[in-house]
C-alpha cells in the first residue's frame, strides 16, 4: 500500500493526520493553492520586489495594473502595425514592420509572464489589479479606440 491508498483505490487504515498542519494551503511546496492574503510575498517578480505590508500591496496592484493595460495597448499597437503593413507596397518597410511588431509581440509576452507570475501569488488584490488592468485597456484600445477608427473587431471593415 503507497500513499495511504490500496491497488483498489480504496483508503487505508494509518491515514492518521495529526502531524500535519491542516492550515497550510500550500502542502509544504511554499506555493498556495488557494487565495489568500498571507505577507509578507518575498521575492514578488524579483528578488528585491519584497510586500511585506498594505502600502506595498497597494502600489504592486498599481505596478500590475498598469502592467495589464500596457499588455492590451501593446496588442493594440500590433494590429495598427499589421493593418499598416499589408497596405505597405516596399519590401524594405515590410521587413520594418515585421522587426517592429516582433518587438511588440516579445514584450507583450514578456509582460503577459510577469502577470501570470504575479497572479500565481494568490493574493486577491493582485489578482483583481491584473484583472481590471487588462479589462480598462481591452476597454479603452479595443472596444473604444477600433469602434473610432471603424473597422469591426474582427479586423475587417464594415
Amino acid at each position: 500500500m503507497e500513499n495511504g491508498m490500496d491497488m483498489d483505490g480504496n483508503m487505508g487504515e494509518n491515514m492518521d493526520h495529526t502531524g500535519h498542519n491542516m492550515e497550510d494551503l500550500s502542502h509544504g511546496t511554499g506555493h498556495f493553492l488557494a487565495f489568500n492574503k498571507i505577507l509578507p510575498i518575498q521575492g514578488f517578480i524579483f528578488k528585491k520586489w519584497n510586500v511585506e505590508n498594505t502600502g506595498d500591496v497597494a502600489w504592486t496592484c498599481v505596478v500590475i495594473g498598469i502592467l495589464g493595460f500596457l499588455v492590451e495597448f501593446i496588442k493594440f499597437g500590433k494590429a495598427k502595425i499589421a493593418r499598416k503593413q499589408n497596405n505597405s507596397f516596399g519590401t524594405s518597410s515590410k521587413w520594418l514592420y515585421a522587426l517592429g511588431s516582433s518587438l511588440l509581440h516579445f514584450v507583450q509576452i514578456t509582460f503577459g509572464y510577469i502577470l501570470m507570475l504575479a497572479v500565481m501569488t494568490f493574493h486577491p488584490g493582485i489578482f483583481f489589479a491584473a484583472v481590471v488592468g487588462l479589462t480598462v485597456g481591452y476597454f479603452v484600445f479595443q472596444a473604444v479606440l477600433r469602434s473610432n477608427s471603424g473597422t469591426r473587431d474582427d479586423g475587417c471593415c464594415e
